[in-house]
């Protein structure tokens, strides 16, 4: 479970030696920054605006949450891409880590159809299971 932050000076003691709980804090400045580090494109390139500290919570929540669709939209016809060519050349290994990041990022930005058919893929593939009519299947649910 992630919880949304303003700041990290309200989420961080250096004190404090317990261990970590299972849910985690994390800032959204600090979200973009991670996800921008694993998608391509101009959209993932772009600036955090100065004034995202004076914006509150709800309009926060609104605007990351529209950042990561546009960062998902960007990096999806390349994640696509790989899936079906990976899925080509036969390379199961490539196939499944395609299809589990993209899974896994679907699941967690509202797309549960996408993420549940990449899981499919990525457990045929684990399998040594290329299944072409999956892959093809999924171009059409993402409308590529």
């Amino acid at each position: 479970m992630l919880t949304l932050a303003h700041s990290s000076d309200t989420v961080e003691d250096p004190a404090d030696e317990r261990p970590a709980p299972l849910s985690a804090v994390v800032v959204p400045g600090t979200l973009l920054d991670f996800l921008r580090g694993r998608t391509t494109g101009p959209t993932a390139q772009a600036e955090l605006p100065d004034d995202a500290e004076v914006l509150q919570d709800e309009d926060l929540d609104d605007e990351l949450m529209g950042r990561l669709q546009e960062m998902y939209r960007s990096a999806l016809p390349e994640r696509l891409s790989a899936i079906r060519t990976s899925t080509g050349v036969g390379d199961a290994r490539a196939v499944a880590s395609a299809a589990n990041t993209l899974a896994g990022t679907s699941g967690q930005l509202g797309h549960p159809e996408v993420a549940s058919i990449c899981r499919a893929i990525a457990a045929d593939a684990r399998r040594g299971v290329l299944a072409h009519s999956r892959v093809q299947q999924l171009q059409s649910l993402a409308g590529a």
